[in-house]
């Protein structure tokens, strides 16, 4: 029987459920190693296996799945992979948003679960300071032996052990694939493609004319009510948009991409550091004082930009493909059919190359870490292998066949049950309430689930916008030492809230740094 996590820190930390905002993945069809894995070893396909084996899993439940679930362990995708595994899992879910904050407390406790499934970018320190802390365990021993599935996805596609392996050799999480190119760009810019015909504006491709453009949206009333009551730049306290601006200077401006950190030249630089940042901030002092940044977006949140964006008053943003896009798209279809919002190429910058900071990789961000307190490792390591395999991906992305999805010359395709719930859930809620695609701890993003959840030809521009735009200056996957992590952690807790306190104040004359950066 594998450890339990105490009841008592269930409930003190764990319990309740989300209610979030909504957030917003696959594999080559022609390659029958990546659309789903590998095959399933026999004695964990196709039949309910023998006896149960409980593990204990901390994952934060989606506000996707929380629009209709309590838990995971009620979405019945989740309930047949246990059944086809033997294995039952008890999801811990942290109640509310901080994720970090109520890790942080089992952690200090050190009462852990069996497993985590985390994005690991969001928390600080990552996979490494678990590891440093002696928290989980370094897997790179076992993948060879007890995770066929897995080991015959790497073979087939080597960079994904060129981007998990740690520069020692160690492998401390298993990741959540994104094997085809088209699902590795869901997040970017997005723009409102009828205003930028009612301005009489193309779509910008310089500094100079994104500015042209956010001052036509402040001056010439394009939506139409007679009012100068536009917000041509919509941003938050808790979105990353102003920040992601300086993208278009092709410097690194934002913490939870690399941690302002990227590549030029051979060297790794970090984009507050740079000269570029005064012009960014310069430009940002600007465009605020003439209107064109939300005024309020430090006193915004989410729900916020929501309502700027479907009261027709916000112009752009930045956000997610299905977490912002499609549900806005969704939202004012009948309110306004000529409501067209479209993903905007990233800019070129002073140099004339547009850059991308914020895609993905074929390894993902997000994965499952074994516990040091695990008692049955290879059990554990079964259960996340099986979610590799062809039968295993196929049930986390797609469900039951026959009763979420049927395959139609070939190809997965949800029912009617999800595509036309009776709930009035969106498409991407329903998919969550009967599976983990799109959600943790989902292994695999898989193609067909990407093609599935574009609802809306708008979401297509996404990949077209972005793909153009050069990742060259990315920051590739790196892992720290002990030491390293200790130092990097120590510097940013300073540093961070400083730039980031100095950059939001806009308002100031950028005179007040005369001769030197913010920093």
């Amino acid at each position: 029987m594998m450890k339990k996590i105490s009841r008592k820190m269930t409930a003190a930390i764990l319990a309740g459920t989300m209610i979030l905002t909504l957030m917003g993945c696959g594999a080559k069809k022609d390659d029958p190693a990546s659309s789903a894995a590998a095959e399933t070893p026999k004695a964990a396909a196709g039949e309910e296996q023998p006896g149960t084996t409980e593990l204990s899993m901390f994952v934060q439940l989606d506000p996707k799945t929380a629009a209709s679930r309590k838990s995971l362990s009620e979405v019945p995708a989740v309930q047949e992979i246990e059944k086809r595994t033997g294995i039952t899992i008890e999801f811990l879910h942290p109640a509310g948003n901080d994720l970090a904050e109520q890790l942080s407390l089992i952690l200090a406790a050190n009462d852990l679960p069996d497993m985590f499934s985390i994005i690991w970018n969001t928390i600080p320190g990552g996979v490494d300071k678990l590891y440093n802390s002696g928290q989980i365990i370094d897997l790179s021993g076992y993948i060879d032996t007890d995770m066929p599935n897995f080991k015959k996805l790497m073979d087939a596609h080597p960079e994904i052990k060129t981007q998990m392996v740690t520069d020692d050799g160690k492998v401390l999480m298993l990741p959540e694939l994104r094997l085809e190119e088209s699902t590795q760009y869901f997040e970017c810019f997005f723009i409102r493609n009828d205003w930028l015909e009612a301005v009489g504006k193309e779509t910008p491709t310089t500094i100079d004319e994104l500015h042209d453009v956010l001052l036509a949206f402040k001056t010439q009333d394009p939506n139409g009510n007679g009012k100068q009551d536009e917000i041509p730049f919509v941003s938050g306290s808790d979105q990353p948009g102003v920040e992601r601006l300086g993208y278009l200077y092709g410097i690194n401006t934002a913490w939870a991409a690399s941690n302002c950190m990227y590549v030029d030249g051979g060297k790794v630089k970090f984009g507050p550091m740079e000269e570029t940042y005064r012009d960014y901030l310069t430009t940002m002092n600007q465009w605020y004082k003439e209107g064109l940044i939300d005024p309020d977006y430090l006193s915004s949140d989410a729900s916020g930009r929501d309502a700027k964006i479907t009261s027709e008053v916000g112009g752009m943003f930045y956000g997610k493909m299905n977490g912002q896009q499609a549900v806005y798209l969704g939202a004012m279809a009948e309110q306004n059919p000529d409501f067209d919002l479209v993903a905007l190429p990233y800019v070129n910058a002073p140099d004339g190359k547009a850059y991308d900071f914020n895609s993905t990789y074929c390894v993902g961000v997000s994965g499952i870490a074994i516990s040091s307190q695990c008692e049955d490792v290879k059990t554990a390591l079964r259960f996340v292998d099986y979610m590799y395999s062809d039968e295993g991906n196929m049930l986390s992305n797609f469900g039951i066949e026959g009763d979420t999805y049927e395959m139609v010359d070939g190809i997965p395709k949800y029912t009617e049950k999800i595509t036309k719930n009776e709930e009035g859930l969106s498409l991407v809620q329903s998919i969550a309430k009967y599976t983990i695609g799109g959600i943790q701890p989902r292994m695999i993003n898989d193609i067909n689930y990407w093609d599935a959840v574009m609802t809306y030809p708008q979401q297509k521009t996404v990949y077209e916008a972005c793909s153009k735009a050069t990742r060259d200056r990315m920051l590739p996957l790196v892992s720290l030492t002990t030491d390293e992590s200790t130092e990097v952690n120590g510097i940013f807790a300073d540093l961070k809230p400083y730039i980031q306190e100095m950059t939001n104040k806009l308002s100031w004359e950028t005179s007040i740094y005369p001769n030197s950066m913010p920093i």
